[in-house]
Order: structure tokens, then sequence, then C-alpha cells
């Protein structure tokens, strides 16, 4: 940013060099007064238009100081804090930045910041958002929750770096942090989902569009007591504007020099992405270091060979980090990633960024450096090519107030009378989508509760019914399924079921965060659309694949009891239920 500085007054410099240049050559008396007439007026607008952005800078500073509907997060300021106002995006880079910086410095200075962050969203065309993605969104909402349940700055600093190493999926990495951090799990996910979470950055955005002006709402923007921070987001002139603000017995260190690192990193990139290469150095130069020499080097070029071959090279682009790069600030937000290769560091860029990395299940690497790779990843879990076969398993994914699903569902029973003592081992999930801190399905509200009850059911009721050879829950989600699912459900209730506790747990937290994750479930699998079936937890039925094996479905184009029966006795030839 220095040179920067220094390039603003030698523009000025030339200009007015010019504009003199230009007078002088004027021979006309009258042309020299139009001439300086036209340049006071365009200074006068100009002073004109700093004064007003000035201004307007602190009116909308004083309405949000003055505002008792618009709360400060995090803690109170105090006059002998540094007040620190952050607005940014949860999985943006430079906030991530920003964040793991404020958080070493909380460290290093231990009460001197007045910590804020709000959330950005841009402009709206319609309904959409110009840069909040759905993802950013849900990020936002879990970072808020974090922060209400957890006020204390040492633990939002905490949950920060956890989720910022891994900001490519938000509901994953916030699952992962909160559990790992031991902060109030329940409490959490219960404002995800209940609308609590979408609340808080409603007033988040409010807050941060009294503040930013429309055109910045996709930016980062740092104020520092009350003033932008227009400098370079490098730890050491971040360190030394919080210092100037400080009087008196100041920390160590305010008292210590800074000196920045000289970092260099080679970029190995393929010719044909030279340009893409270019433009991710000069992002961490702006983001990362105050000082860093980067040099490109192609894979087509002989030094590009030698690399390959000294270092292993196989994925690019591929960064090389001198060891200098361990002194650096910005070293924790991808130190897990760097491996040591001969005398330097090695950064490959997978998984979709450069911070943070996205389990791939099936390339053998531990991609986001959790410790687990490929299927041992809690981000691959239900991936289709991680299920293990289980004989004998039936899962059914359906939304309850789908008829098709409803009548899908209903081919079952007979089935499951069939296993006799071999009974088939049926899973029943439920098809959705989590919104911005709320639960989406086709149907709306009435089917969130009455997937919720049937939830329920399965948890209190899952005991199996002698006569009928099928769990107990399923007698009431049948008799859901069949006729008008959308009259009292009571009436579904045996006399074995207690209706009053179905009843609380359905309105219970609980299984407002079981259902989301049912839905997260089902998004994972790839589950779109009755009837969809999966035998053996590994093998999907739907109706493109069974339409091919069954003529009875071609002619019908439904999904009867024969059909689930050929499809499940493919893959399950010696149960009982083949045998007849």
């Amino acid at each position: 940013m220095a040179k920067y500085g220094l390039l603003i007054p030698r523009c000025r410099y030339v200009m007015l060099t010019r504009i003199v240049s230009s007078y002088l050559n004027i021979q006309s008396l009258f042309f020299r007064v139009y001439f300086l007439l036209v340049w006071v007026s365009c200074i006068g607008l100009w002073s004109c238009a700093r004064v007003s952005q000035r201004h307007s800078a602190s009116v909308s500073q004083t309405v949000v100081a003055n505002d008792p509907s618009v709360p400060k997060q995090l803690s109170i300021a105090s006059r002998d804090k540094v007040r620190v106002e952050l607005y940014g995006r949860s999985t943006s880079g430079d906030t991530a930045f920003l964040e793991l910086l404020f958080s070493k410095l909380n460290t290093e200075m231990p009460g001197v910041i007045d910590f804020s962050i709000d959330y950005l969203d841009g402009p709206r065309v319609g309904p959409i958002s110009t840069c909040a993605t759905h993802g950013e969104k849900m990020g936002d909402i879990f970072q808020l929750c974090a922060q209400k349940y957890h006020p204390i700055l040492d633990d939002t600093f905490a949950f920060f770096n956890c989720t910022n190493r891994y900001w490519l999926d938000p509901l994953e990495s916030g699952t992962r942090c909160v559990k790992s951090l031991g902060f109030k799990y329940k409490e959490i996910q219960s404002c995800l989902y209940n609308g609590e979470g979408s609340d808080l950055r409603r007033a988040s955005i409010a807050r941060s569009a009294a503040r930013i002006l429309p055109q910045d709402r996709c930016a980062t923007i740092l104020f520092i007591n009350g003033a932008v921070y227009r400098g370079n987001f490098a730890f050491p002139e971040v360190a030394n504007k919080i210092c100037s603000h400080l009087s008196g017995d100041v920390p160590t260190l305010c008292k210590r020099p800074f000196r920045p690192t000289s970092v260099e990193v080679i970029a190995v990139i393929e010719r044909k992405k030279i340009n893409d290469a270019r433009r991710l150095v000069d992002k961490i130069a702006k983001s990362m270091f105050l000082n860093l020499i980067p040099r490109i080097v192609t894979v087509e070029s002989k030094e590009g060979a030698l690399l390959q071959s000294k270092h292993g090279l196989t994925r690019f682009p591929v960064f090389l980090f001198d060891s200098k790069v361990k002194h650096e600030m910005s070293y924790p937000l991808f130190a897990a990633r760097l491996i040591q290769s001969a005398d330097m560091l090695k950064l490959e860029r997978g998984g979709g960024g450069l911070l943070a990395f996205k389990e791939i299940c099936e390339n053998n690497l531990d991609d986001d450096d959790d410790g687990a790779i490929d299927c041992d990843d809690t981000q691959c879990v239900h991936r289709k090519v991680c299920k293990q076969e289980q004989i004998n398993r039936i899962d059914y994914f359906t939304m309850p107030l789908a008829p098709l699903c409803n009548w899908s569902l209903s081919q079952v029973a007979p089935l499951l009378q069939k296993s006799k003592n071999n009974p088939i081992d049926l899973h029943i999930h439920y098809m959705g989508s989590v919104g911005l801190g709320e639960l989406l399905t086709y149907n709306g509200v009435p089917e969130i509760q009455a997937a919720r009850r049937q939830l329920c059911v399965q948890k209190l009721y899952p005991e199996r019914n002698p006569k009928t050879n099928y769990p107990q829950y399923l007698n009431y989600i049948l008799c859901r399924s069949s006729g008008h699912p959308t009259e009292d459900w009571k009436e579904c209730v045996s006399d074995s079921m207690d209706v009053k506790a179905i009843e609380a747990c359905a309105t219970d937290s609980d299984s407002l965060v079981a259902l989301a994750h049912e839905y997260k479930y089902s998004t994972d699998y790839g589950a779109k659309g009755c009837p969809h079936w999966v035998i053996n937890n590994k093998y999907p039925n739907r109706k493109q694949s069974l339409s091919k094996l069954h003529p009875a479905f071609r002619r019908a184009k439904r999904f009867t009891t024969d059909v689930l029966e050929h499809a499940f006795c493919l893959w399950n030839p010696r149960s009982v239920v083949c045998k007849d």
C-alpha cells in the first residue's frame, strides 16, 4: 500500500503541471478566463462531494451509535479500548484473514480491542443477492448463533479460527467446530433452523447497511475507532494502527518495531492458465503478506520440469514457499496444507480453494487436513461412493404430504409381511432442503410438522409388531399415508402409543434438528422425487432404472409391490422373500 501512497501525490503533480502548461499555451484572453472558470468549477464540485461524503459517513456513524434498536455485538465499547468494527462475509478469504489477525492481536494485547462483526449482503436485484451465496448466508447465521450463545470474545475467535479452516461447507464446519469446542450444541442447532438465526442475520445486515455504501457491500470493510481503515491488511500495519490509538502504558507489542518479512513464492502453473495464476498470486499478496516476492514458472519450461522432478509435483497450480513463511502471521491459515519438500514448503491448491479444502471422497488424500481420508471423513459418510453394502435393507426417501410418495411407501407392507423370521431392515428418510435459517419442503409448514411427528413416532416406537412383522411406527406412517394425510393425525395413533409424548417430542427443538439432518442426508445422497428406494444401503432404484428392470413398471407406471420385490431380490437372492 505504501507505493500507492507515493503514487497519488505524483499523479496530482503531473496533472497540475499539464494544466499549467495548457493554460500558458492559450493565446486568447477570453479562452484563458473561460479555462480558469471551468477548472475552478470542477475543483468546487469535487470539494463539495468530499464534504458531503464525510458528512454522510459521520451521520451514519452517529445513527448507529445512538440507535437503541441496533444492538452492539459481543462486547460493550469502552474509553480504554480501541473499537474495531469488521463488516464482511463468513466465507470471504479477506474476512477470514482479519478474524485470524484480530484473534492474534487479542491474544497479544488482551483487553485492548472492542471487537464487533456484522455481515454484508450486496444490493438486491429482485430476490437475488449479488454476492452472498446460500452457503455463505448459512455461514453467517451459524457464526451469529455461536456468538449469541458464547458471547465471550475468546470463544468467538476460537469458533472463527476453527470454521475458517473448512469454510467451503459452513454447515459441516460449523457443526464440527461446535462439537470440538464444547459449545452449546442443542441451542445453536435450534437457532439455525427455528428462525432465530435468520432474525439475527437480518439485524446484522441492517447494521451493515447503515454503515456501508451499497456499492461496497460485497467487500470486506474495517473501521478502527469509527474511521474506515484504508491500509494493508497485513499484521504489522493493522497492529501499528491499533497501537496509534493507545496512550500511556501501551502493550509490549506496541513497543517493539515491526520488520515485515520478505516471503518468496514460486507459482508453478500450466501455460494455458497463467493469467489465473497471476490473479491468484496477486490475491495472496494483497490479503496475506505485506512483502510477497512472487515468481511464476510454467510447467512446460525447463525450470518447471526441474521443479516437478525435485518436488514431485503432479497437481497444478502449486505454490512453493521459502521457509520464512513460517514467521508470517497468516501462516496458520494454510499451515495444515503446507508440506515440507526439499528446502521449501509446498502448497497444492486442492478441493476448490486456497484457504480451505473440501474432502474429495475417492482420491486417497486427506484434502481438508482433518486426519480423515476419503470415506472416513464426515463430509463423505453419506456419499454414494462410501456406502457399505448391508444385505436385507431397504431405505425409502419420502415427503409425508406427497400422494405418490405415500402410495409408493404403502407397497412395502406386503413385502415386509413376507420376510417372516428374517425381517427386512426398513429405514424411512425425508426429503427437503435447509433454507436460510429455516427448513424448506414442497408442501410447506404442514409437511414439516408431519415429518417431525413421524420422526418422533419412529424414535418412540421402534419395536416390531409380531402380527404384521414390521415396526410399530410403520402402522402410524401407513395410516397417515392412506386417504387424506392432512386430517387429524391423532386418529392414526394406536392404543399402545402416547399422544402427549408424540406431541411433546414433535414440538421440541430436537425434532427440528433431526429433520434438518434428514434433509441434509437426502440432499447429500442425491434423493430427488418419489419413488426413491435404496436397496442394501448402496443400490438406488429410481423410476428410470426400474422401468428397465421390470415390465410391470413400464405398463402400470406405478411402483407396485412386485416391482419392489423384483428390485430387492436382484441384490438379495437368498432372502426368504425371494424363495417363493
